[in-house]
């Protein structure tokens, strides 16, 4: 099973996809949700999911900038949320 963590400053969207969507169902289990970039890196850390799905513009730090992307792992996903698209991106590729 895949490891989910939900990075979102907006609270409605981060717990409406926390808890509306059935993740156990596709495989995932969702470790946790973080509200800025920062709380999210440390979550990262502590809770090393496989999936990350983050907000594109959140306080603290911007999340495809490079200092969120330099903490990402290799063989971690990464999908953006940007007014309601969700691009799967690819750490290598950036």
């Amino acid at each position: 099973m895949y490891k989910l963590l939900i990075v979102d400053d907006e609270e409605i969207e981060r717990e409406g996809m926390a808890h509306f969507i059935p993740w156990e169902e596709q495989g995932i289990q969702l470790v946790g949700t973080a509200w800025n970039g920062v709380q999210g890196l440390e979550m990262m850390e502590r809770l090393r999911p496989d999936i990350v799905l983050v907000d594109v513009k959140m306080p603290v730090i911007d999340c495809l900038g490079e200092e969120f992307l330099q903490y990402v792992k290799d063989d971690m996903a990464i999908a953006v949320k940007d007014g309601g698209i969700v691009e799967v991106e690819d750490k290598n590729n950036v």
